[in-house]
């Protein structure tokens, strides 16, 4: 499939490719998917125009004639928003300070027994 798409194969197997193609609409649309494969979408599709979109429902919506005022989010609320961003990140990086603290206080805690202490424990 790849020298069909590319256009290298024999002029045998091209043909052998596009009966397979008219005989088969899965492997049809498989070959039509590779075909798009490294193509830069952005060439192929339009461009979005949301001030057209958004002209087009308020025709379709009956309020083309309206003004539409954005909402204003109060300071109060950013700020507020803020603040809880910071308390996150401070919890975040308290948790790892504390995990870190935690692991390096636990390592020098370890008691490291030989195992001939073991051994000789344990018979009689």
């Amino acid at each position: 499939m790849d020298r069909f798409i590319l256009g290298e194969g024999s002029p045998e197997e091209r043909a052998a490719v596009q009966d397979m193609m008219n005989a088969d609409a899965t492997f049809r649309s498989l070959v039509d998917a590779m075909r798009t494969v490294g193509v830069d979408a952005s060439l192929e599709s339009p461009r979005w125009d949301a001030p057209r979109a958004l002209e087009q429902v308020r025709r379709q919506l009956g309020i083309e004639h309206r003004d539409i005022t954005p909402i204003a989010v109060p300071l109060r609320s950013r700020v507020r928003r803020t603040l809880m961003r910071v308390c996150v990140i401070t919890g975040a990086a308290a948790a790892v300070m504390l995990g870190v603290f935690w692991r390096s206080l636990s390592d020098r805690q370890l008691v490291h027994v030989p195992a001939q202490a073991w051994a000789t424990a344990w018979t009689p």
